[in-house]
Formats: C-alpha cells, sequence, structure tokens
C-alpha cells in the first residue's frame, strides 16, 4: 500500500473515532442532562441535544464512508465504515417511520 493508501487508513480510522465520540457523547449528554419545562414539553431540551449530537454524527459517518471507498474491498477498516452509515440511516428510517406507517 502507498503512501495516500496509509493516509487514506489513518483518516478514515480518525474518522471513525471522531463520530464514536461525538455519537456515544449525544446520548451520555442527553441522558445526565435534566429535563427543564413543564407538561407536554417538559424534556424538549434533551431531544434537541440528542438530534442536534446525531446529527453531527451522521455527518461524520456518511463523510467516513465515502472516504474509506477507495480502500481494498477485503480492508477490515473499510468494512467499519458501514457502521456509521448503517447507524445514520436507521436512525433516519426511525424518525420517518411514524409518518409513513400513520
Amino acid at each position: 500500500m502507498g503512501a495516500a493508501g496509509m493516509t487514506r487508513r489513518k483518516l478514515t480510522l480518525s474518522l471513525l473515532c471522531l463520530w464514536l465520540l461525538i455519537w456515544g457523547m449525544s446520548v451520555g449528554v442527553t441522558y445526565m442532562t435534566a429535563p427543564t419545562g413543564d407538561g407536554f414539553t417538559r424534556g424538549m431540551n434533551r431531544l434537541a441535544l440528542l438530534a442536534g449530537g446525531q446529527g453531527l454524527a451522521a455527518l461524520i459517518g456518511v463523510t467516513t464512508f465515502i472516504i474509506s471507498r477507495p480502500l481494498p474491498a477485503s480492508d477490515r477498516l473499510r468494512r467499519a465504515a458501514w457502521v456509521p452509515l448503517i447507524l445514520a440511516l436507521l436512525l433516519v428510517a426511525a424518525m420517518v417511520a411514524p409518518f409513513v406507517i400513520v
């Protein structure tokens, strides 16, 4: 593998680590944040935190997937780049499904 391939591997690995950090923090910070508001809107601040964190994680995940494409098909790192993409698509499907099903 040439220098460009090693650089792409390092970039893919760095983006995967960044994605994992942001994805995990969006869930953890949401869990540890106290809900605010009264009645029906109580806890909406937590939802905004989760949506923002997951949106950023999805953006990084899609970028990671695109950057990993030139790696050899048998490379484990290229296969690992599917994880953020699949989780981002599952999150979108979970948000769209209630509107489509009804």
